[in-house]
């Protein structure tokens, strides 16, 4: 028996032959949800369940993951973890991502294409007001 490194998830597990995945990644399990009944809790455990079975996980595959389960979450949600410290991406730690979706970013929150949808946004629901005719304001003189 080898000791290998699981190709996918980064696990060091014991090989007999030519085995690349470990048995988790091997044979995936389809787990359900812990559910207690209050909501962000829920996400919040399940989230930390899952970053512990697969450490190596992006913030994308999370959400996929738990969307699998049965936990409707958002990309926004689980950096709000991250940044509060609630939760631990290995993924994560060498850089910034972009709060909307979770793309890999260089510089502030977001990322250029959400940064961008925002402002259309923005500009598209601002009601238009009417111009409005500016007095001539001076002194006021006798003629």
């Amino acid at each position: 028996m080898a000791l290998k490194k699981c190709e996918k998830c980064g696990v060091f597990f014991g090989a007999e032959g030519n085995e690349t995945l470990c048995t988790n990644c091997a044979e995936p399990k389809k787990k359900k949800a812990m559910l207690t009944g209050d909501i962000e809790h829920d996400k919040f455990a399940n989230a930390r369940a899952v970053v512990y079975d697969q450490p190596h996980i992006t913030p994308k595959e999370l959400v996929e993951e738990l969307k699998a389960r049965g936990i409707d979450i958002t990309i926004r949600e689980v950096m709000k973890y991250v940044t509060d410290g609630r939760l631990t991406l290995v993924t994560v730690d060498g850089g910034t991502y972009c709060s909307a979706c979770g793309r890999k970013i260089q510089i502030g929150t977001m990322c250029k294409d959400c940064s961008d949808k925002l402002d259309r946004f923005r500009t598209s629901s601002k009601p238009t007001e009417p111009a409005v005719e500016k007095k001539k304001s001076g002194m006021h003189t006798k003629k």
